[in-house]
């Protein structure tokens, strides 16, 4: 699955702005961002691409779900 640089671009602004947004709004002493770090490294170690980062965001929405009914 091909995307072009200006999706890619898209896509990562998109990213960021969605994980500032839960960086701020974060009020459980910084769970998220311990969580991002977790799943960021994980499509590092796995050298995964662009296709991938959905599976890895549903990923992330889970760990994020459980810290919240915690």
């Amino acid at each position: 699955m091909y995307h072009s640089h200006r999706q890619e671009t898209r896509l990562a602004m998109l990213m960021m702005i969605g994980i500032t947004y839960f960086i701020l709004s974060d009020s459980e002493g910084g769970r998220f961002l311990r969580a991002l770090m977790g799943v960021l490294h994980e499509m590092v170690e796995e050298h995964t691409c662009y296709a991938w980062a959905p599976v890895y965001l549903v990923q992330l929405y889970r760990e994020l779900w459980g810290y919240r009914r915690m």
